[in-house]
């Protein structure tokens, strides 16, 4: 599987660079850095032969406090709008229509669209059922927010204070997850998790516009990178992903009805090669990919309200005080290791 994945970048520039997408891609690699002893104990117990001790890390990032990391060549950047926008207008010109803002309601054999205030039913073969974290009131996985922010374009002055040479991705290895990036257009964008878990596993579109956590992730752009104090932030999105009970992706699929998500934060990639594997199973193709382990998964559900209220913030709460433990302690913390329990 890990292979698949780390095909599938590739596979996905060939496809934006084959139909003429400009999404912004840069395969650079990727960075996970440690800002204290504690955060670098941890990552020297993973790591293999990709550990980059100091004078490595800072040839390639300028974060404030790097004592260490580690680097994978297996990650790009990219714009992820800018690639469904150019997959969606491809699909179009092969004929493919495409209704947005149109409520939903499938089975296995057809699907009711309301569409321009007229309901409809779609006779169908086959009916996939792609909407991730987007739905409501579900125990089978819940919606976890991603908030992001960015800034003003850099000038190449601020660049060379920063590195990212190569637009490497990069976070911190906090217990509270945060993922960067250098875009296309020199803007640095930084996300982060913290937003809490809203009652019953509903989405609220106001959620993702949080400014308190968009606030605490400007903070540590600062923190990160002094040289931004005077740097205007313009943008500020979000969004939700989906988690199923165990973290593991799934694909199902009945011979008419299939569906998928579960991805975690990982989903430009993991989405396209999940996708891949639904063609495959409803083409009949035998291949490895209709054979990966998130085919026909089953994860167990997630706990009934309010134990799962409690539980997820809990864990979220949780995760906050396991970075000031890391950084009062110098020690890998030992919250971090009930948080890994409780999940």
């Amino acid at each position: 599987m890990q292979s698949h994945l780390e095909n599938s970048i590739d596979e996905i520039d060939d496809f934006a660079q084959t139909n003429s997408i400009d999404c912004g891609f840069a395969k650079g690699g990727t960075l996970s850095i440690a800002r204290n002893k504690g955060q670098l104990k941890r990552i020297k117990g993973e790591a293999t032969d990709n550990f980059l001790n100091e004078s490595a890390i800072k040839a390639r990032i300028q974060m404030q406090g790097a004592l260490g990391g580690t680097y994978s060549p297996h990650c790009a950047a990219i714009n992820p709008a800018a690639l469904v926008i150019g997959l969606a207008l491809n699909l179009q010109k092969r004929g493919v229509s495409i209704f947005e803002f149109t409520p939903a309601y499938a089975n296995e054999r057809s699907v009711l669209v309301t569409h321009e205030g007229m309901a409809r039913t779609i006779k169908s073969t086959h009916v996939v059922e792609a909407i991730e974290a987007y739905r409501a009131n579900s125990r089978t996985q819940i919606p976890i927010y991603s908030l992001m922010v960015a800034t003003e374009a850099l000038s190449q002055d601020i660049w060379e204070q920063i590195g990212l040479r190569e637009r490497e991705t990069f976070a911190e290895v906090r217990h509270m997850v945060t993922y960067a990036q250098r875009t296309s257009d020199n803007r640095l964008a930084i996300g982060g998790r913290g937003a809490p878990y809203l009652f019953g596993s509903k989405r609220k579109d106001s959620h993702e516009a949080r400014e308190v956590t968009h606030q605490l992730i400007r903070e540590l752009a600062v923190e990160w990178f002094p040289v931004l104090k005077n740097t205007r932030f313009t943008h500020a999105w979000g969004g939700a992903v989906g988690i199923t009970r165990d973290w593991a992706p799934y694909v199902h699929w009945d011979g008419r009805l299939a569906a998928l998500g579960g991805y975690a934060g990982d989903g430009v990639t993991l989405s396209y090669l999940a996708a891949n594997s639904v063609a495959d199973l409803i083409t009949g193709k035998k291949s490895e990919r209709s054979q990966l382990p998130y085919v026909h998964s089953r994860s167990k559900n997630w706990e009934f309200e309010p134990l799962r209220w409690f539980g997820v913030n809990t864990a979220i709460g949780l995760s906050e005080l396991a970075d000031v433990e890391e950084r009062i302690t110098q020690h890998p913390s030992v919250l971090g290791k009930i948080i890994e329990k409780l999940f």
